[in-house]
């Protein structure tokens, strides 16, 4: 394998790695939220944060990587790239010992991007059904059934 594509692979790892890692604190978050636990909920969206730092660094790395193999692909025309290939269509023209290992960590990171949109869809309904559940018991406490007393925009 060559050095970029080896590079691509284990920046591929570092963001599967983090995603899993990603969706395990999303998962926890969910259970907080139902079972109305405000300080492991601040705990867990501040994990959130930090591990979606290095995926935006990671990012970018990748990016550059796949830039430079797109570029060796051309076989250095010497035109700029508005963009690399995308990583899918990079690996179908690697070659197969190239092309193996990054197909599969292509498919985890695919999947994993997709159980974290899932999760976050999931969570931001169980936050608004709490946001509706304190509104209406604000709302009934102080016998003031007609008057919005949160902003809907919160």
């Amino acid at each position: 394998m060559n050095n970029k594509a080896e590079e691509l692979a284990q920046i591929l790892k570092a963001e599967v790695d983090l995603m899993t890692a990603l969706a395990g604190v999303m998962a926890e978050k969910q259970q907080a939220i139902v079972r109305f636990q405000g300080d492991l909920l601040a705990a867990c969206t501040e994990r959130e944060e930090e591990l979606t730092r290095p995926l935006e660094a990671l990012e970018g790395e990748r990016i550059k990587c796949a830039t430079a193999l797109t570029e060796m692909l051309r076989g250095g025309s010497g035109t700029p790239l508005k963009a690399p290939l995308p990583l899918r269509e990079l690996i179908v023209r690697l070659n197969e010992d190239e092309s193996g290992s990054l197909a599969d960590l292509s498919d985890r990171m695919h999947k994993s991007v997709q159980h974290i949109v899932e999760m976050n869809g999931y969570n931001r309904t169980l936050l608004q059904h709490s946001l509706q559940f304190v509104q209406q018991t604000l709302r009934i406490i102080t016998d003031n059934h007609r008057k919005q007393l949160v902003d809907e925009r919160m």
